[in-house]
Parts: structure tokens; C-alpha cells; sequence
């Protein structure tokens, strides 16, 4: 797996929908989730997010299957929901425990780590399609 700019753009892209759900969530009232985006927590965040793709774009190498390669990425979103917003967020402080959260939170916090997994699956899918062509 080669860096390439496939691969950070689509990751960046993943990031920034995550950005925008949340932050259209709070600016609708939809949500009450605020996540205080500063310079250095919106780098901190793009940060992990390239990261977590290009370490699922590693763990996917194995897999030939497109549907699975989306499918997966997906469920990576969920497994990150899972671990950042239920698990470590609560248990650093940073966020208050699910339960805690809502029911509008937990499904902006859902959504927008639904659809980062999303990304970051078809970002792979582009990838191969690019090494065929």
C-alpha cells in the first residue's frame, strides 16, 4: 500500500463529513453534542482520521470482495463509534456516557461515524478501481 492522494483525500473527506454532521446537527438544534472544534482539535481530529483510514486500507490489503471492502468499512464506523464516543470519551471526560447523551446526540454521533466508515471503505474501492485502470 502506497500513500497517495486517493487515499488522503478521500480520508479527509471522511473527516470533514464527520465535521459537518455534527456541527449542522448543533447549528439546527438537532443536537446538543458540541465538540468545542478548535484549530488544534479540527488537526487533531483530520489527524486520526487519516490515520484510522490508512490503518484500515492496511487491514483491507487481504480482502477481494468489493462488497466486503465496503461493508467492512462500515462497520469499522460503527467499531469507532463503539471505542471514541462510548468508550473512551466517557472514560477520559471529554463527553458525558451514552446514556447521558440522548437519543438526537447518539444518533448525529452515529451518523456521522456511520458515514465516515462509508467513506473510507469507498475510498479503498476507488483506490483498486484506480490500480486496475
Amino acid at each position: 500500500m502506497k500513500l497517495s492522494f486517493t487515499y488522503v483525500r478521500g480520508f479527509f473527506t471522511a473527516s470533514a463529513f464527520q465535521v459537518l454532521v455534527v456541527s449542522l446537527a448543533l447549528a439546527m438544534n438537532v443536537s446538543n453534542f458540541d465538540p468545542n472544534f478548535t484549530v488544534f482539535r479540527l488537526f487533531f481530529h483530520f489527524t486520526i482520521g487519516q490515520l484510522a483510514g490508512f490503518g484500515y486500507a492496511y487491514l483491507m490489503q487481504g480482502v477481494e470482495n468489493p462488497t466486503l471492502v465496503l461493508w467492512y468499512g462500515v462497520s469499522v464506523g460503527i467499531l469507532f463509534w463503539a471505542l471514541v464516543i462510548a468508550y473512551l470519551g466517557p472514560l477520559v471526560g471529554y463527553i458525558p456516557s451514552v446514556l447521558a447523551l440522548g437519543v438526537n446526540e447518539t444518533l448525529t454521533t452515529i451518523v456521522a461515524f456511520l458515514g465516515f466508515g462509508y467513506i473510507i471503505g469507498r475510498t479503498e474501492l476507488v483506490k483498486r478501481t484506480e490500480i486496475i485502470h
